[in-house]
């Protein structure tokens, strides 16, 4: 079963990616992003990834209801 399941597995993105260009992959893709706002606090934690070396490893993005936008007003 794990067999046939790598066969057919294609990352969508490069592993050796820097970690912001794998989220824009993502967040374009997947959730039709526009553009990526980082918080002074995510960017923190991005260099932080980038010192400890671990940008070859794959992102993970969960999502809520109110993930995109907390305005409740807005859509699409």
């Amino acid at each position: 079963m794990v067999e046939a399941a790598e066969e057919k597995f294609t990352p969508m993105y490069d592993w050796n990616w820097g970690v912001k260009e794998k989220i824009e992959k993502v967040a374009t893709e997947i959730y039709g992003a526009k553009a990526i706002d980082y918080t002074a606090k995510a960017k923190l934690n991005l260099r932080k990834i980038a010192r400890l070396g671990l940008e070859h490893l794959p992102v993970c993005i969960a999502k809520t209801q109110k993930s995109l936008s907390d305005n409740p007003k807005l859509l699409g």
